[in-house]
């Protein structure tokens, strides 16, 4: 007789998997599983061992679909994705959900999913406490499931309805991926905007979504920004007139980027197709107030008629739905992939970080005046000031530096590749964003991400990111006298900063984790406001 074939899927998303793959591993250890049962797990981004099973980091769609298509058994995490391929190929099932009580994920939706398909029969649920070897052992002797049949359809139907999959016929089928078209600077482009970009484009939606990117802006001379556009919009309005665009996802700021977005957006009213307004930057505010009535109309226009608008923080909401009190305004904060929770340790040195634009709204000048200020509090300090990034301030930080007789323990890095970025973040003992203005501040929760406490000013969204005496320590704007005070507590007080690092990554883990931050992505794609 052949060897029993297991397939296992922890999903894609950066949360690991751990305690699934080790019962796994257990339940093939076990003896309980007939004699000669395989099983092959893809682990995704889980760094833990196995012993008895084989694994596999990632497969494609079609490697995917061949190993569900082999296996007499699928055991999956709680995903619609994994899930719902798995029963329409008529596959015995077995559903681990993911649980918040371990950190694999932020609420327990899996677990509610999970439970109503295993009461209509169609799987069955391996939750805390149950033993996966015997939950496995009595699903590949029981008769395999016929894909959508008999009494099953009807509730397959209404679980489809749910997820936003109904055909007209009323059939049973898996959705279509939504067509989303993405509109924001060139990928190349440094700044926070683009980091966002990038990641929704690198994500892999499986059957969600599939996303086209068409660059509308690139930094240059007006010449060349002017035509990057007219490129941009000549490809937007071909894409649309193709009818193979559901939803355009328009990245806006402020000044220049607005008046390009309004376009794009007046472009998608006229071929009646949804548009996403995504806000980025601080200064939108400031540049409303400063408009006329007319242009603030058009604003209002544009975010009202939009599908939904998307802020990142609850500040933002507010601003937004006063100005344009029919907009759907959902709250989508940035998020970053999770990392391997990292014991941070100080050594002798003290060094300090800024990732950024060297621009005037940054604050970089109160950063580089409180190190100043630290030094000559604390002349025998060894410590050193990074500063990544590049802007208009450069050559005038620079030589701000060498007037305050620091330029020897100041280095200037330029832009820094991810990895890079990331091997500094976790080589620091402290990252500071001294904006004057700051919608939300991605570099916090990448900071906060590597354990890394922050010192960070009281503006914009930053105060939803950054507890002050929690993560690190919040001061006010343009007071460079209480950035050398954060410092100084922070240098001062070891097991205050160890705290800070502990709940830095914590904070994330919960809050600002790619799970969350993609799942509401999908939902306001498919136009039911982000999940809000």
């Amino acid at each position: 007789m052949r060897a029993l074939r297991v397939f296992a899927a922890t999903g894609s998303r950066s949360f690991p998997f751990d305690r699934m793959i080790q019962a796994l591993d257990g339940a093939v250890s076990s003896g309980v599983l007939p004699e000669g049962t395989t099983v092959l797990a893809q682990v995704g981004s889980s760094a833990w061992e196995p012993r008895f099973i084989d694994v596999v980091d990632y497969l494609d769609r079609d490697e995917f679909l061949a190993r569900v298509d082999e296996a007499d058994l699928v055991v999956s995490h709680g995903g619609t994705g994994s899930l719902m391929t798995a029963l329409s190929r008529g596959k015995r099932v077995v559903a681990v959900p993911r649980r918040a009580v371990f950190g694999e994920v932020v609420d327990d939706h899996q677990v509610e999913f999970v439970r109503q398909l295993e009461r209509a029969g169609l799987l069955r649920v391996c939750d805390e406490g149950d033993d996966l070897a015997a939950v496995m052992a009595a699903s590949l002797v029981a008769p395999a499931p016929s894909p959508y049949q008999s009494n099953t359809a009807a509730v397959l139907d209404s679980i489809d309805a749910y997820l936003g999959g109904m055909s007209e016929s009323g059939s049973m089928r898996l959705r279509r991926p939504v067509r989303v078209l993405l509109c924001g600077s060139a990928l190349t482009e440094p700044g926070g905007m683009v980091s966002v970009c990038r990641q929704l484009m690198n994500h892999d939606w499986g059957d969600d979504a599939s996303l086209e990117y068409v660059a509308t802006h690139v930094l240059g001379s007006p010449l060349c920004r002017a035509i990057t556009f007219m490129r941009g919009l000549h490809e937007v309005r071909c894409r649309l007139a193709s009818g193979e665009v559901d939803v355009v996802h328009l990245h806006m700021s402020y000044k220049g980027s607005f008046v390009r977005k309004r376009i794009l957006a007046r472009l998608c009213q006229k071929r009646g197709v949804r548009y996403v307004v995504h806000m980025h930057g601080g200064k939108f505010t400031l540049f409303y107030e400063g408009l006329s009535s007319p242009m603030r109309k058009a604003v209002t226009s544009m975010l009202e008629n939009a599908d939904t608008v998307v802020v990142l923080s609850e500040s933002r909401r507010e601003f937004c739905s006063a100005i344009a009190p029919n907009a759907c305004v959902a709250v989508v904060p940035n998020a970053v992939p999770l990392r391997s929770p990292l014991l941070r340790k100080r050594d002798g040195a003290f060094d300090i970080a800024f990732l950024g634009r060297l621009v005037p709204v940054k604050g970089v000048d109160d950063l580089v005046c409180g190190f100043s200020q630290l030094i000559k509090r604390r002349p025998s300090l060894k410590s050193r000031l990074y500063i990544a990034g590049s802007g208009s301030e450069e050559g005038f930080l620079r030589r701000k530096c060498a007037a305050l007789g620091i330029a020897d323990c100041v280095s200037f890095l330029g832009w820094l590749d991810p990895e890079t970025c990331n091997e500094l973040l976790e080589k620091v003992d402290v990252v500071v964003l001294p904006s004057h203005a700051e919608e939300f501040g991605t570099v916090l929760i990448e900071a906060m991400s590597a354990g890394t406490p922050v010192v960070a000013t009281k503006v914009g969204g930053i105060e939803a990111v950054v507890e002050d005496g929690v993560e690190g320590i919040l001061v006010n704007a343009e007071a460079p006298e209480e950035i050398a005070s954060a410092l100084e507590r922070l240098h001062d007080d070891v097991s205050f900063w160890e705290s800070c690092s502990r709940a830095s990554q914590e904070k994330v883990a919960a809050q600002f984790n790619e799970d969350v931050f993609f799942a509401k992505m999908v939902a306001l794609y498919r136009g039911d406001g982000g999940g809000e």
